[in-house]
């Protein structure tokens, strides 16, 4: 009926064993395309054509400035820096221990 509430639970969707193989644990093989992964399981930005509309200003917005950066500035190794950096499991967006870079200035 009209203004009804609907909610999605999409954290459902990534918890459960009809989607992936491996659900509860951060496995990349559920994304291999022989597990038959579930595009829709997973919307961090959404999906389909009425996605997230500030995806694309928000990746390129961060383009543009990763580029002015680079453009000035060079990355390079610093004393912190690891030889071999290792993946933290329980976070898959982090590294163990962390990336530790150095920028110098080009001119």
């Amino acid at each position: 009926p009209k203004g009804r509430l609907v909610r999605i639970r999409s954290r459902e969707w990534t918890k459960s064993a009809r989607n992936f193989k491996n659900p509860l644990a951060f496995d990349p093989a559920n994304f291999a395309p022989e597990n038959r992964p579930n595009k829709f399981a997973t919307m961090i930005f959404g999906q389909g054509p009425r996605n997230c509309v500030g995806m694309r200003y928000a990746l390129l917005t961060l383009k543009v400035a990763l580029v002015h950066l680079l453009r000035k500035h060079r990355v390079v190794r610093c004393s912190r820096s690891v030889d071999q950096p290792e993946m933290d499991m329980s976070n898959v967006n982090q590294i163990k221990g962390g990336i530790f870079v150095k920028l110098e200035k080009r001119f």
